[in-house]
């Protein structure tokens, strides 16, 4: 069964905040 992890990360840095959004498909791959 293919499983997909979305993530999104939230981070300031020098008083600026970045979000960065990604996904990653097939965990179980071993």
């Amino acid at each position: 069964v293919p499983l997909s992890l979305k993530f999104m990360l939230s981070y300031t840095m020098d008083d600026e905040t970045y979000t960065e959004m990604g996904e990653v498909d097939n965990i179980l791959t071993s």
